[in-house]
């Protein structure tokens, strides 16, 4: 009995000692790196590409370090990339229920996708990943996994990356997107993939960017027909209003912060860049930065405090954007608005609503937008900007009203407008503000004041009243309708002037084919002498 207690006695320590020096095996650097370069070309054969890992450290079972990784696709181009990845975790994680990621490290890392034709350069990980799931003798719903154990929780604490750069060329549709990030921080204190629960303590990104860019693509005519086909059957297929959060998750971060951001998205073929036009085809924002607080992800709802400033490359400046921010799928709205831009300062409310984002690559007559303004400041050289055929109006005014519609057609109540020696009030309507000389003006004033120098900057040809007795009638007030263009309109009203006043239905063109003006005065009080200066 004793010698069997003894041979066991020595199994047991000989068992303990194997497993203690199978520990330090794994501890050393070239037992690690040799198990890493064996799996590397395991997978290399498996993938028929390449697959390598320079060396990888694995330190008390809570930290690993990984340098050199690298996967090419089966062209043996790059398609996967990390100079380093490090990862601290829960102590002794084989043997915890949740793993808690305290640090997590990724540097210069490159993820690069393409295709040439239908099929992308990633499609050979099917091999991998892809297949049929066997449901034979899959878990019910609900119930655990294998062996009754619960899942495996992943939280994360830390979390940093330096130099990430993410491209996707589809060179078949000519479409490309690159996005990235030169330094990213993330500080968590709650992150919860599988409850999909996340409270971020503050979020740190330096030079950020995101590029679209559209060029002539492989695919012909039919190929091209038959995808937007596809898509317009899909389109046939969606819901409105649509969901951004289908699965519930519930995010909330206390602070971003935006250093030297980049928005890029270039879509036309044939128009070559303008300077002073802004091009809703042709974007380039830089640099973007400012700070986001309060922000948070409730259903389909986004919300926060935004402070950020921005230089688009038509040369529109935004000094200052401050607002409580919301979006969701079908509106974003800024409130609580002060908006600074080169000659402009507008607020405290603006608001855009469509019926998907997609109506903002239409955005002048797709997008219906709601504003408020209060003695804000409009300089005509900013609206220039969108609409170029303003350019040569230099002039600005005090505005206050509510404005609804679109950018080609919308609506002004309780209009407050000064500019110079003239000052109107009431509601007015503006249809095709994108050519002025044809826009379409309805405007009602309980009473307004127009002097002869402010309005000919949108009428030049009055200047040519200058020198004729129509000047001596000083600032105009007006009560009643105007209807129509600039150059060709109708008003009906009274007049009160320098030299007295009269009640008018008055129609006048000053361009084209039969120029001059007609009309009937009524209840007219002038006094002529001073009119014709006699």
């Amino acid at each position: 009995m004793k010698k069997a207690l003894r041979i066991t006695r020595y199994l047991l320590l000989s068992l303990v000692g194997l497993l203690f020096a199978l520990w330090l095996l794994l501890q050393t650097p070239g037992f690690q790196n040799w198990l890493v370069q064996t799996a590397s070309h395991r997978l290399s054969r498996s993938l028929g590409t390449k697959v390598q890992v320079k060396r990888a450290y694995l330190g008390f079972l809570n930290r690993l370090n990984i340098e050199g990784v690298l996967v090419q696709d089966q062209q043996r181009d790059t398609m996967i990339s990390i100079g380093r990845l490090q990862v601290n975790t829960t102590d002794w994680l084989l043997f915890k229920d949740t793993v808690v990621i305290k640090y997590l490290a990724l540097k210069d890392v490159r993820v690069r996708l393409y295709r040439n034709d239908t099929t992308w350069n990633y499609a050979f990980l099917d091999k991998l990943f892809g297949g049929k799931t066997d449901t034979t003798n899959a878990p019910a719903q609900g119930s655990d996994t294998a062996g009754g154990a619960p899942p495996l929780a992943l939280r994360l604490e830390i979390l940093q990356i330096d130099n990430l750069r993410f491209i996707q060329a589809d060179r078949w549709r000519g479409k490309s997107m690159l996005a990235g990030v030169g330094h990213l921080y993330l500080k968590a204190r709650q992150f919860d993939v599988n409850k999909q629960q996340f409270h971020i303590q503050t979020l740190e990104l330096q030079q950020p960017e995101f590029r679209e860019l559209r060029r002539k693509g492989n695919w012909s005519p039919a190929d091209s027909i038959a995808y937007y086909r596809k898509i317009d059957s899909l389109d046939k297929l969606r819901t409105f209003p649509e969901s951004w959060n289908p699965g519930g998750m519930k995010l909330v971060v206390d602070q971003v912060k935006l250093d030297g951001g980049i928005v890029e998205i270039y879509n036309r073929l044939d128009r070559p860049f303008v300077r002073g036009e802004f091009d809703e085809k042709d974007i380039i924002i830089q640099p973007i930065n400012g700070s986001f607080r309060n922000l948070v992800l409730d259903h389909d709802t986004l919300t926060s405090d935004v402070a950020i400033s921005a230089r688009e490359r038509s040369g529109l400046n935004i000094k200052k954007l401050q607002s409580r921010f919301r979006m969701h799928p079908q509106l974003m709205e800024f409130s609580r608005l002060d908006l600074q831009l080169n000659e402009s300062r507008l607020g405290p409310y603006y608001a855009m609503r469509y019926r998907t984002f997609d109506d903002m690559e239409y955005f002048v007559d797709s997008v219906r937008i709601s504003a408020r303004l209060e003695n804000s400041t409009v300089s005509m050289k900013d609206i220039a900007f969108f609409a170029p055929e303003l350019k040569s109006i230099k002039q600005v005014a005090t505005l206050s009203g509510s404005a609804e519609g679109t950018v080609s057609n919308f609506t002004v109540r309780n209009v407050d407008l000064r500019t110079g020696n003239s000052r109107l009030t009431g509601t007015y309507s503006m249809k095709g503000l994108i050519d002025i000389d044809k826009t379409v003006i309805d405007f009602n004033t309980p009473g307004s004041r127009l002097a002869l120098p402010d309005v000919a900057v949108w009428a030049p040809q009055l200047l040519q009243l200058k020198n004729t007795p129509v000047s001596k009638l000083g600032i105009v007030t007006y009560t009643g309708n105007f209807k129509g263009t600039v150059y060709d309109f109708a008003a009906r009203g009274n007049l009160q002037t320098d030299v007295g006043y009269l009640g008018a239905d008055l129609k006048m063109r000053l361009s084209g084919k039969n120029q001059g003006f007609e009309g009937t005065v009524t209840n007219a009080h002038i006094d002529g002498g001073r009119l014709l200066d006699v």
